[in-house]
């Protein structure tokens, strides 16, 4: 399973409203974000919950926002039953984050606090 998360899709909503003659064709309008949420309550509480009714699989999480790297290798590392190695990844840069820079950031994150030979990213 994958969970990718961290972009704001809201912004074509103010655009519709300004040229609605250029959204007509496609509900895809590429105005998308960086979000700034808070992301570690809802992403811990899904997780634990699926974890409670043994329905964790093995997953990983993308991150939009290069602020939340240190938050989701660290969410990650929380969620090994010890059942799968690297059971709960922190996965590869996508998105806003798919260059150099952006996987750099990643990888450092995730080597600082987490164990980097068992990544998929």
């Amino acid at each position: 399973m994958q969970q990718r998360v961290g972009s704001n899709n809201s912004i074509s909503a103010r655009f519709e409203t300004i040229t609605p003659a250029c959204f007509a064709s496609s509900p895809g309008y590429g105005y998308d974000c960086i979000g700034d949420f808070p992301q570690a309550a809802g992403l811990v509480g899904y997780l634990d919950r699926l974890e409670q009714e043994n329905a964790l699989p093995k997953l990983i999480l993308y991150n939009n926002n290069p602020a939340d790297n240190y938050l989701f290798a660290s969410i990650a590392g929380s969620f090994q039953d010890g059942s799968v190695p690297g059971k709960i990844q922190f996965g590869s840069g996508w998105w806003f984050l798919d260059q150099k820079e952006g996987i750099e950031w990643q990888l450092n994150a995730l080597s600082n606090i987490g164990l980097l030979s068992g990544s998929s990213g």
